[in-house]
């Protein structure tokens, strides 16, 4: 073990137990992936060491990271974040990434939040500083929908000596009772002066009011690398069962998407997902859920992909639970089963 994460962990007083225990498994035939975890949290304070294991074509990557975090004070989150690199690499000279979260609550009336992140790793020193304003209503209303809505933040970014400043204005309205309209725009700095549009996201929600469609959501986004438009479908519902005992939903949503790149290539896809979620089912318990997604390119040479999903989740007690995900992934013609296997327990 390396004396770094040794040095770490010396820091946690003596009086504070381990309050929780995780374990997950999503290792294939092809490839090792588990994950364990360790959390303690006392007054405030918490502290979670996880362990990754990953092992492919014969090497195996052992990977732990630490996490504190601060909460005793209302209106200051801190969290620092220790990624170690490899403790099965043949050289283990290089010390940790460290990453820190300032966040700070305001109780200005037009400041909303601080936000800072520090970062510290091998060759890259990087430092963000984000500001958020307090939304600002105008009570302007168009047929009675949701009054327009302003929000505003500054991001300051100092990376390796060099610094740069990005801002988004978030836009929310409503159209009558029916229709809301969320529109983002970036704007950046520019290397040798000035300011860009660097990117403007606007997405659409209208509630439908014919029975087989719940909601139509749109969204147009335009950036450097090229412009993508949707059009999503959301179906209603379909419920039944008691209510306190064995029931089962379903609900489905269909997806058209273009996709046009700054060099001109056009990309087309179609897309249909579905999920039937039982609570306590008669035979297994706990609840389960069976998930069927399907994606398919329009293009001349377009490949499809689908996949096929099985969850089940048990609680044994309030502090205990296991999770159980099968799923079979096709993409074009490969054929790509998984298992991940999750526990967790609190003490």
């Amino acid at each position: 073990m390396s004396r770094r994460l040794v040095a770490a962990l010396a820091f946690v007083p003596a009086a504070l137990s381990a309050q929780s225990i995780s374990y997950v498994d999503s290792s294939t035939a092809d490839k090792l992936h588990s994950k364990v975890d360790v959390g303690i949290e006392q007054l405030g304070f918490g502290l979670n060491a996880d362990m990754t294991l990953i092992g492919e074509q014969g090497v195996t990557k052992v990977l732990p990271r630490i996490t504190s975090s601060w909460t005793t004070l209302e209106f200051l989150d801190v969290k620092t974040v220790f990624v170690y690199p490899d403790l099965n690499a043949a050289e283990r000279g290089k010390g940790p990434d460290i990453s820190t979260n300032v966040l700070v609550h305001s109780e200005l009336p037009f400041l909303e939040r601080v936000e800072a992140t520090l970062r510290r790793a091998e060759e890259t020193v990087r430092n963000d500083v984000s500001v958020r304003f307090a939304r600002i209503g105008t009570g302007i209303e168009l047929l009675g929908g949701r009054p327009l809505g302003v929000s505003t933040d500054v991001t300051l970014r100092d990376e390796n000596d060099r610094t740069t400043a990005s801002s988004r204005v978030v836009s929310t309205w409503g159209i009558g009772p029916s229709l809301d309209i969320e529109s983002a725009l970036r704007l950046d700095e520019r290397t040798g002066g000035g300011v860009e549009r660097s990117a403007i996201d606007t997405k659409l929600a209208y509630t439908s009011s014919v029975p087989f469609v719940e909601r139509l959501e749109g969204r147009v986004r335009r950036d450097r690398t090229g412009r993508t438009q949707s059009l999503a479908v959301l179906f209603p519902e379909l419920a039944a069962g008691v209510a306190h005992g064995t029931s089962f939903n379903v609900t489905g949503r269909a997806l058209v998407e273009q996709m046009l790149a700054a060099d001109g290539v056009e990309r087309r896809k179609l897309g249909f997902e579905t999920k039937l979620a039982a609570v306590e089912p008669p035979l297994l318990g706990g609840r389960s859920a069976l998930s069927v997604k399907f994606e398919r390119r329009l293009d001349a040479d377009g490949p499809s992909t689908s996949s096929l999903a099985y969850d089940h989740a048990w609680a044994p007690s309030d502090a205990a639970s296991i999770g159980l995900n099968v799923k079979m992934r096709r993409d074009a013609d490969e054929l790509e089963p998984s298992v991940d296997l999750t526990w967790s327990a609190r003490f």
